[in-house]
């Protein structure tokens, strides 16, 4: 018996449409997301050090999580 089979709808036509904005939406976050995270760390880091440790530590995440 032959088995029938109805083809498969494709919602795009052009099936490396997706590929391309998957691409380019998930570099842009990844470029975004490390360039915040090194802009934190820079702005975390005090400038003096004559603080006690809990609060260079409290700082320091505090301007990472901007």
């Amino acid at each position: 018996m032959a088995q029938h089979s109805e083809p498969k709808m494709e919602i795009f036509q052009d099936s490396d449409f997706g590929d391309k904005v998957s691409f380019t939406v998930g570099t842009s976050y990844g470029i975004g997301f490390l360039l915040g995270l090194v802009k934190g760390i820079r702005q975390g880091i005090p400038k003096s050090l004559r603080m006690p440790k809990k609060l260079i530590m409290n700082n320091f995440f505090n301007s990472v999580g901007k």
